[in-house]
C-alpha cells in the first residue's frame, strides 16, 4: 500500500464527515508545549508598515513544492505534536502564538504540519475569510520504493478534502481563538486542547510519523 494512502486513512479517522463537494482549485493562489506566552493581535500598522503580529501590510505567501522540505530540518520547530516554520522571517511571532494557551493569529508565511502529507499555509489577509486565510494542502506520497512527493490539491475554504472530510470541517472547532490550529490531543479526552475532535492515532505515532520528503 502506498504511504500516502496509509497516512490519509489514519489522519482523519476522528474528523466529522462533510457533505461539501470537492471543488477545483487554482494552483496560483525544538520541542515545546502549550504554555502561557504573550501573543500578538492585529491592532493596526506600525510606523514601518508592519502589523502588530509581525506581518507587513499587504504581504502574501504563495507556497511552491520546494517550500515543503523535510520537516525534520533545522528551520522547523516542533511545538507539541506539530511542526512549524515561517518562510517570511516571522518566527518569533509564530512561535509565540503556537506556544500560547490563549490563542492568537498566525503571521503570514506560517506552515504547519502534523501529517507530513498534509499542510496548512497562512496566506495574506483576504485570501479566504472562511478558512481564516489558511490554504490547505494535500500531497501525493512517493510510489512504493520510490522517492519524492507532489501537490495533489490545494486551496482555501472547503475546497480541499482528505478521505473523511474537508480540512476546514476538522479545524473549525479551533477557529476562535486558536486560528484553526487544533493543538495537542487531550489524552483520554473527547477533544484536543483547542476543541477539535482528536485523531484516532496515539500521540507517540503522530510525533514519530516519517516524512517522505526526508528520504
Amino acid at each position: 500500500m502506498k504511504l500516502s494512502l496509509l497516512i490519509v486513512a489514519t489522519a482523519c479517522l476522528a474528523c466529522r464527515s462533510s457533505d461539501t463537494p470537492k471543488a477545483s482549485v487554482s494552483t496560483n493562489p525544538g520541542d515545546g508545549s502549550l504554555d502561557d506566552v504573550a501573543t500578538t493581535s492585529d491592532s493596526g500598522p506600525a510606523a514601518d508598515g508592519s502589523a502588530s503580529d509581525g506581518n507587513v501590510i499587504g504581504e502574501d505567501f504563495v507556497a511552491t513544492l520546494s517550500d515543503f522540505d523535510c520537516n525534520r530540518n533545522s528551520e522547523w520547530t516542533m511545538v507539541g505534536v506539530a511542526r512549524y516554520k515561517n518562510t517570511l522571517g516571522h518566527d518569533a511571532e509564530m512561535l509565540a502564538v503556537a506556544r500560547s494557551s490563549s490563542g492568537g493569529t498566525y503571521p503570514v508565511g506560517t506552515i504547519v504540519q502534523l501529517n507530513p502529507l498534509e499542510a496548512m499555509v497562512k496566506r495574506g489577509q483576504g485570501f479566504d475569510a472562511t478558512s481564516n486565510d489558511w490554504e490547505f494542502f494535500l500531497f501525493n506520497g512517493p510510489p512504493d520504493g520510490g522517492t519524492g512527493v507532489s501537490i495533489a490539491n490545494r486551496g482555501g475554504g472547503t475546497s480541499v478534502s482528505n478521505a473523511r472530510a474537508t480540512c476546514l470541517s476538522c479545524h473549525l472547532p479551533a477557529q476562535t481563538p486558536f486560528d484553526l490550529i487544533c493543538g495537542d490531543p487531550v489524552e483520554g479526552g473527547p477533544a484536543t486542547a483547542h476543541g477539535c475532535v482528536p485523531l484516532a492515532v496515539d500521540t507517540s505515532v503522530l510525533i514519530s510519523r516519517p516524512d517522505p520528503k526526508c528520504m
